[in-house]
């Protein structure tokens, strides 16, 4: 089993219409975001400019989690307080604006596929079942201490990515511990096989 482990100097940087994005991870990983050739997409942005208008994504679906301050989303016949670490599934073809700043996490996945979220935290040890199926990424949201996932040490604002081999089982798992202050994300991609 092969993890590869991701610091802030490995992310992209770019500038989008409201702040700043950071890229950690995309795949397949040839492709590039602005040629919206991508399967996933894992990143993190800045909003600073209040209000801000989301990029659309025609093709994909979205999962946002704000990682600061809670902010107003407004779509087109309804607005949402999208809360700290609460996450929030929509479609990247919806005209979105947001009112606040903040520094959020986003899981976009081309339409037809399916990521999975979930948020790790309260506890200081969890085993992570490891699928084959999957492409899988642990991101720590927020750390005082290193997290340990399997044999690697992560900082906070480190990412963890496990490409599925034919070694991993159903019956695999990695085991994570982190003190109990520590938030981190769990992403599940799934490979579509066919």
């Amino acid at each position: 089993m092969s993890v590869q482990h991701l610091t802030t100097d490995d992310y992209i940087l770019s500038d989008w219409g409201g702040g700043e994005t950071c890229q950690m991870y995309i795949y397949p990983e040839h492709c590039n975001y602005a040629d919206r050739d991508f399967i996933f997409r894992i990143s993190s942005a800045t909003i600073r400019e209040s209000p801000s208008t989301f990029t659309v994504l025609e093709n994909y679906d979205r999962i946002l989690v704000s990682l600061e301050q809670t902010i107003e989303l407004a779509f087109q016949d309804t607005s949402f307080l999208l809360k700290p670490f609460v996450p929030l599934s929509f479609s990247g073809a919806d005209f979105v604006s947001s009112t606040g700043t903040t520094t959020d996490f986003n899981v976009m996945m081309r339409k037809g596929t399916e990521a999975r979220l979930t948020i790790l935290h309260h506890e200081s040890q969890y085993t992570a079942d490891l699928n084959p199926e999957c492409i899988q990424l642990w991101f720590v949201a927020k750390a005082a201490n290193p997290v340990t996932i399997g044999e690697l040490e992560l900082a906070e604002k480190d990412s963890a990515v496990l490409r599925h081999t034919e070694s991993v089982t159903m019956h695999s798992t990695i085991d994570i511990i982190a003190d109990k202050t520590a938030i981190i994300f769990q992403v599940d991609m799934y490979l579509d096989e066919d």
